[in-house]
């Protein structure tokens, strides 16, 4: 019988690096906090949370003080994964001879990534990282603003969310995330010559890349809602709601992400005389506890749709 091979950890980087580029959660998934979170097991990671307990005070002269206590301490968050995800195909010997080759298992798992995967892993980030927020700070939470947005408003909308981050203190680079209406509405808006650039011709560039220094990134409506059914691929689910535009900070939350199993059988009296693919996959998004003011949405009211 042939043996099952994993190629899970390569297969990780693998589709990690085909597919950055139409995974528009992919910089959220890649977050740098990553680096710092510790896997214990296959499905708890922890985090190191280091704290400083008091600031400076004014120093006596001549006064020496022995035996200080350490004035920090040094805790660990813990997350247990909770999306867990598989997915197999057979492909017979036969298909792949008749089709001259384009029904080969690799054909198959990249028109799978495109169109299935990549667009799921969207989905999950985007609603876990509001979901988060809800979670830490309450459906009722200045960060969460539920109002359509016009031409007239967004601008003011996105003020509102800088204004809330700056006064809470948060640091790391911002990046907002918005639906394609959105940024229609950005473009045509009001205070337009806030955001736009004068080319060469003197006409007015309307292409909206940043505001405010705050990059932009322009996600598929369909990608970017409160909420989807995962029980299989990644479906919509009454009652949610529309994610018009979020900004978010660097640093708010971590994503782990490890393939547990990747692997091809070749043809076999288990397989039926079939090719069989099969991976698994464990992922999560977890925003910090202290440090969820540094995301904010914008979510159109339950009973209308973005652009509508």
């Amino acid at each position: 019988m042939a043996d099952l091979l994993n190629y899970a950890e390569a297969y990780g980087q693998a589709v990690d690096e085909a597919y950055a580029d139409i995974r528009t959660s992919d910089s959220l998934w890649k977050t740098p906090a990553n680096n710092s979170l510790r896997w214990d097991g296959p499905n708890h990671v922890k985090v190191p949370l280091v704290s400083v307990k008091d600031g400076r005070r004014n120093r006596s002269r001549n006064n020496i003080t022995l035996g200080k206590m350490a004035d920090y301490s040094n805790d660990w968050e813990d997350f247990k994964l909770a999306f867990d995800r598989e997915w197999e195909t057979s492909v017979d010997e036969r298909d792949v001879d008749d089709t001259n080759g384009i029904l080969t298992i690799s054909k198959i798992t990249d028109e799978f990534n495109r169109n299935l995967k990549v667009p799921e892993q969207d989905k999950y980030m985007y609603s876990k990282l509001f979901k988060e927020k809800v979670r830490l700070d309450g459906a009722d939470s200045d960060g969460i603003i539920n109002v359509q947005l016009t031409e007239q408003n967004v601008l003011r909308q996105f003020d509102k969310m800088m204004t809330a981050m700056d006064e809470s203190e948060v640091q790391g680079t911002r990046t907002l995330y918005i639906t394609p209406a959105v940024n229609e509405l950005l473009k045509n808006a009001q205070i337009t010559n806030r955001f736009a650039m004068a080319n060469g011709s003197g006409d007015i560039q309307r292409t909206v890349h940043s505001l405010d220094d705050v990059t932009i990134n322009v996600v598929p409506s369909s990608r970017m809602k409160t909420d989807y059914d995962f029980t299989v691929g990644a479906a919509d689910k009454a009652g949610s709601q529309q994610i018009q535009m979020f900004l978010i900070a660097e640093g708010v939350h971590v994503a782990p992400d490890k393939y547990q199993f990747a692997g091809l059988q070749e043809p076999s009296a288990l397989t039926q005389g079939n090719y069989l693919y099969y991976e698994s996959e464990f992922a999560d998004v977890f925003m910090f506890k202290n440090k969820s003011k540094g995301y904010a949405a914008v979510v159109a009211p339950a009973a209308t749709t973005d652009g509508k």
